[in-house]
């Protein structure tokens, strides 16, 4: 008993007693945190931009492509719908 009182009296030894002791109860953390695996979820469940008009066609690869019509433009109507949602009553919003 007198021999752990006198271990633990030093102070160099009690230090390296309480780092221990962090290092013991930290390791099992740090070892959960990094198995954890992170999930990266999109936010931007709908397509923000939309272009619709007689104009516009699909290609195979589901990308958009314009005709250009009798004038030589292509005349296309665009539809923007925010990811946030509708506006809500307050700065910026109109009704």
């Amino acid at each position: 008993m007198s021999e752990l009182k006198s271990f633990i009296s030093n102070k160099k030894n009690l230090i390296s007693l309480l780092l221990l002791g962090i290092l013991g109860l930290a390791l099992p953390l740090i070892i959960n945190l990094v198995q954890k695996q992170q999930i990266f979820k999109s936010r931007a469940d709908i397509v923000p931009i939309t272009f619709t008009g007689d104009n516009v066609f699909s290609l195979p690869d589901g990308k958009k492509a314009f005709r250009l019509d009798a004038t030589g433009s292509a005349n296309v109507d665009i539809d923007l719908i925010s990811p946030l949602g509708p506006p809500s009553v307050g700065i910026g919003a109109t009704n």
